[in-house]
Formats: structure tokens, sequence, C-alpha cells
């Protein structure tokens, strides 16, 4: 057969555009081979690939019997909606990027797909959008990889499917065969084909992501809703009473309750069916609460961020953050239930003092010196105490609001603020957790 040239057109390049879907943790790879593949464009003198757009999308972990006795699972993804009931699901986020990339033609010639030899079939990868030519190479897969160019009997790896624009007919030519039947650098004319893998780089591992069953996300009414159950029923733990007492923080029970409380005791599993619905409805209000609560530390910033989606990552640093909501908004209305008493001024200039004392807020506040935090509290006979401080414990500024705490205290002065008596204090020192509080909170934990 005469070798027929043709040129490649980049004058005036046509351009198509396509949806890849990339797992957030693949990412990184994603822009490391797109980067490779634009520094090929730039040498052909072609137009690079650009991204138009990212969108996440929340997708269910779906699971299916594949034998008779259901020991075999297959997991699958779908896409989520709003208002899904399935409430056990972990979910799946994914990126979807759209791309605009440049349409290689070979005179009347367009590469449309690659396929790949592997033992027991061919892999497949369309380069186009257009579901003809996606069928074109499906019904390719189950032969042989061939040339119809040389025609030449053995065995290849891989050969390109390019598509003749006039006719539509489809033409299955070899690596090695394709310079002589263009007359070009076959790395040229299948730059669009390499563009493929793009999709089939990520498809791969989403493929194994899903069907391991794994999920990357999780619904955030359904996590405060467990986290709600846990604290209403065994307390509330959190990272910094967990290193101190040894207990399994909450947000770390509550991921592993994610997909079900089947390994739960019998008495656990009928409360859960009991009064999951009221924790589901409690876990909406939180997050209604938290966006209209106003910013007032770098925690409050983190917690609305988190809060504010559909889905939370399952990143412990991002679920203990997020159940940290749970108690701070029980405590506040715990707070609005009980009616304040008269405040008047606490002991006089320069006297030291103890007293138990609550929490009420604590307010991060930027100074000519760097950020301080001004923690309001209450003593148990209601009087208002003022501590500003640029070293507040982790514990008081994170989950220290509607906590009871036995403390040491320097007074500094006194100041009436909208007609309230309040008391500024420093050398604020905690000793212990209220004696009432911290044997409930015990209680519950051993529970």
């Amino acid at each position: 057969m005469q070798a027929t040239t043709h040129r490649l057109q980049i004058d005036s390049q046509p351009l198509d555009d396509a949806i890849v879907k990339v797992e957030p943790s693949q990412m990184e790879a994603f822009h490391k081979h797109l980067a490779a593949l634009n520094k090929k464009a730039a040498k052909f003198g072609l137009e690079p690939i650009k991204i138009l757009g990212t969108t996440s999308v929340r997708y269910r972990l779906k699971s299916e019997a594949v034998d008779e006795d259901g020991e075999k699972v297959r997991y699958f993804l779908v896409p989520a909606r709003d208002g899904d009931q399935d409430r056990i699901a972990r979910l799946v986020i994914l990126n979807h990027i759209h791309i605009q990339y440049p349409i290689i033609k070979l005179g009347n010639w367009q590469v449309v797909g690659k396929l790949e030899a592997l033992d027991g079939g061919n892999m497949s990868f369309c380069a186009t959008g257009n579901p003809e030519d996606a069928q074109a190479l499906r019904d390719r897969v189950e032969h042989d990889i061939h040339c119809d160019h040389c025609r030449k009997q053995r065995r290849r790896l891989e050969s390109y499917v390019l598509r003749e624009h006039e006719s539509g007919a489809y033409m299955q030519v070899g690596k090695g065969c394709l310079k002589d039947f263009t007359g070009i650098d076959p790395a040229a004319a299948l730059f669009l084909a390499r563009m493929s893998t793009l999709a089939s780089f990520s498809d791969g591992d989403l493929e194994s992501f899903g069907s391991s069953g794994r999920g990357n996300a999780v619904d955030t009414n359904l996590f405060l809703a467990i986290v709600s159950f846990l604290t209403a029923n065994y307390g509330f733990v959190s990272s910094v009473k967990s290193r101190d007492t040894g207990a399994q923080p909450t947000w770390s029970w509550a991921s592993s309750l994610i997909d079900g409380v089947e390994r739960e005791d019998y008495e656990f599993r009928r409360r859960y069916k009991e009064q999951f619905e009221n924790h589901y409805a409690r876990a909406q209000a939180i997050r209604a609460w938290v966006e209209a609560k106003p910013v007032q530390s770098d925690f409050d910033h983190n917690l609305k961020l988190l809060v504010q989606g559909g889905y939370l990552k399952l990143d412990s640093k991002h679920l203990a953050v997020a159940a940290a909501a749970v108690p701070q908004f029980n405590r506040t209305e715990a707070v609005k239930a009980e009616p304040s008493p008269p405040s008047v001024h606490v002991g006089t200039p320069g006297q030291k003092m103890t007293a138990t004392v609550k929490i009420e807020r604590v307010i991060r506040i930027e100074t000519y010196y760097g950020p301080s935090d001004l923690v309001l509290m209450r003593d148990d006979v209601g009087n208002v105490l003022l501590w500003k401080t640029s070293a507040c414990p982790a514990a008081i500024r994170e989950d220290g609001v509607g906590r009871s705490l036995q403390a040491t205290f320097k007074v500094k002065g006194h100041d009436v603020f909208k007609g309230t008596a309040q008391t500024t204090v420093t050398h604020f020192k905690v000793l212990k957790q209220a004696a009432d509080e911290a044997r409930a909170d015990t209680a519950k934990v051993c529970t």
C-alpha cells in the first residue's frame, strides 16, 4: 500500500471540552500530568489544555450482592441528591474538572481514541465526547489489536483509532505505522489521544477507590446527629480530654458509626433507633446556629467553614472541630434557659481570690501587640468577670463556653457596661473543673 501523507492542522485549531472526574487526593498528580501534556503541546505548536472550572460533586457509595449468599459485595458510586434519606452511607467527593483541549486533525482524519492490550482483553480510551467514536472503540476491544495500514500479523500492544470526516469511516493504525500513514511525528499526531489519559489516569483510580467501599467524606447532618446522640447518652470527650483521660474522643467514636451501629450492643442500638430522628433535627439546628453565630475566634471561623457545607472530609482535625459544635450549642442553649442574676463588683483592686466560675463567651480581639482573647465569666452567684489574655488555654478557647471551673485570680479593677457591674481580673489560673461537672462527665464516659 502506498503511503499517504497528511498535514497536521494547527493554523486554526478547533477546540472541544470534556469533564474529567478526579478524587481530591489525586489533584496534585492530575496537575503534574496536565503540565507534562501542555509541555508537549507547546513543543508541537498546539493550544494548551485549559481548566475552565472545577466543581466538587457528592457521590454516595452503594453496594449490591454479587452472589446468592450475599458474601461478595460490589460497591459503586451514584450521584448524591439533596434530601437523600440514606443516612448511613459514606460519601465520596469527586472534583469535576471542566477542561478545554485542541482537536487534532490529520487532513481528513481525526484521532478519536486509543486501544491498549491487556491479558484477557483490550482497554479503550476515547479522546472525544462523540458517542459514535466511543462505540467504534468498544467494537474493537474484543478483537486482537491490528493495523489497517500495514496489515502485518504480529502481536501489538497498542493502536490508535482515527475517523475520516467526510465518510465517518474508522481506521485502526498501529503506533509504528502512524508515521508512514501520516508522514508526521506520531507523538504530535497522537497528542489528543494522549490527552485522554487525563481521564484514564483518574478513572482507574476511581474504579479501585469505589470498589474498595471506602469513602472520603460524610454527610454533615449525619455526623453531627451521631455526635449529638453520643453526647446526650455518654457525654462529650474532646481531643484535649482524650489526651488527659485516655478515653476515645467523641469525634472518633462518631466516625466509626458512620456505616451503622450493628457492632454495638443491643441497648446502644435500641437507644440509637429511638433517638436518631430527634438528634438529626438537632444537627440541622446546630448548623443553623453556627451559620448565624458571629465569628469571634479562629476556631469560630474554621467551624463555620466546615459545617456550612453538605459534607465533611474524613480528616481527624476537620471532624474534631465539627464535633465541638455540639457541646457548644448545648451549653449555649443551657445558658439561655438560665435567668441571669444581677451582677455586683467582686473584691477590691489588687485582691487575690478563689472562685468557681462559668465561661459564658470567649471573644478573639486584635491588639497592637497581636491577637488576644477576652473571656467573659460569671461566678457562682452571677457576678460578671472579665479576663483579657494573650495566652488563653486551648481548653477554654475551643471548648470552654458553658463549663464551670474553679480558679484563682487577682482583681484588677471595676467597671460598668450597659448597667451591668463587671470585674476585670488578671493572673487567672484554673485549679480544676468544677467537682459536680467533673463527676457527671466521668459517669457519662464510664457508662
